[in-house]
């Protein structure tokens, strides 16, 4: 019986740890959309984290640890939250990064526990560009991933770079053990809704290069049971009773809508007088904040 082959040297790293800094694509800025949607102002807050079953952030088990923590912390507000180890040889490092609505009462010091696992509030910080927070987050959890450099076998890359992939081969047999397909996600959301249906992405975009200026937004188009639960808002009773009813104009209120999200001036949109018009009647009654509500539309993303 012969002997099982080596391994082949590591010349290039494993799929999962190439996540580096990729570019906010289309296709990922929806998430980055979401926090804007539903967060006026977003804080960057780092939590180190401690008392987990090892500081491996590829074991299923510390990514469980860490969820539990979070939730702890952060109860019903919204974040996207990243585990992370440094590059550190000796053990330790683990730490959790959070993009939180600034709202969420958390201070220097807030605690949260799970099974042994600690996570203490230690910075917290205003976020002023969240592309580029959001891009940073996106490198890989194990920070000694950066290490690597190109055409070395693995014995010859730097030592945090082969930590990684031990850790990263300790995580995929712990996998293994539990039945699990592939390794825990290292950046996840927490408590945080989606866009409605009816909403371009463009509208959330602000400066994202690639994605179209507030005078270049796509027209917005709301759904028949959209239009259904936001008509009866828009057609008053007819003065002194008599007669019938004015019946709201669909395309008006798309324009206004546009205008409200984007802030741009009315005269850049297309047919324009009537749709100020209306809205400035429908403000005047109340009826345009009742369609605001109707559509769970944040008073921070209302621009005058």
């Amino acid at each position: 019986m012969t002997a099982s082959a080596s391994p082949p040297p590591l010349l290039y790293p494993p799929d999962q740890l190439l996540d580096r800094r990729r570019p906010l694509s289309r296709r990922r800025f929806p998430t980055l959309g979401r926090l804007r949607w539903h967060c006026p102002k977003l804080n960057h807050v780092v939590i180190p984290l401690t008392g987990t079953v090892n500081d491996n952030p590829y074991d299923p088990r510390v990514v469980d640890e860490a969820r539990a923590v979070a939730r702890r912390l952060l109860g019903s507000w919204p974040a996207l939250v990243k585990l992370e180890r440094g590059q550190r040889l000796s053990p330790g490092g683990l730490h959790l990064h959070l993009m939180v609505d600034a709202r969420a009462p958390l201070h220097i010091g807030s605690a949260g526990t799970s099974n042994g696992a600690v996570g203490r509030v230690a910075h917290i910080q205003a976020v002023y560009d969240d592309d580029g927070l959001f891009r940073y987050l996106s490198k890989p959890a194990h920070a000694g991933a950066m290490a690597f450099r190109p055409g070395r076998p693995l014995h010859a890359q730097p030592a945090a770079f082969r930590l990684a992939v031990q850790h990263l081969r300790a995580g995929q047999a712990q996998c293994r053990i539990q039945g699990r397909a592939k390794l825990a996600r290292t950046l996840w959301l927490h408590r945080l809704g989606r866009l409605p249906g009816w909403l371009p992405t463009a509208y959330v975009a602000r400066e994202v290069p690639g994605l179209p200026s507030p005078l270049d937004l796509p027209t917005i188009t709301l759904d028949p049971a959209t239009w259904a639960r936001v008509a009866a808002h828009l057609s008053p009773p007819s003065p002194g009773g008599r007669g019938r009813p004015r019946q709201a104009s669909k395309q008006p209120l798309e324009l206004a809508l546009a205008r409200t999200l984007s802030g741009a001036a009315w005269n850049r949109l297309p047919n324009y007088a009537t749709a100020f018009r209306r809205h400035q009647q429908w403000d005047a009654s109340g009826a345009w904040a009742a369609v605001l509500r109707e559509l769970n539309v944040p008073p921070h993303r209302i621009l005058k």
